[in-house]
């Protein structure tokens, strides 16, 4: 299985939800991906990813945190 790089990105200060949803996405999409988060987590697996993106055969799945965010047990263990 090929080695998944990680890269960080630190959203300025607005909500992590803003800042999906004004920047991350339309970007993501004007770059020929398709995008899934989850509108609403409470019946998701703890700690689940906010993105999944999709383009060919390439898969993203990212957290994404504020310059003040960090990431809770739950979204540790979901890391790769």
């Amino acid at each position: 299985m090929p080695r998944i790089r990680t890269q960080k990105a630190v959203a300025p200060v607005q909500s992590e939800n803003r800042w999906r949803d004004s920047t991350i996405i339309p970007y993501a999409r004007l770059k020929g991906w398709r995008v899934y988060f989850t509108h609403d987590s409470r019946h998701s697996p703890s700690g689940w990813p906010d993105l999944v993106l999709l383009r060919g055969r390439q898969m993203l799945v990212r957290e994404l945190k504020t310059e003040r965010g960090a990431l809770t047990t739950q979204q540790q263990v979901w890391r790769f």
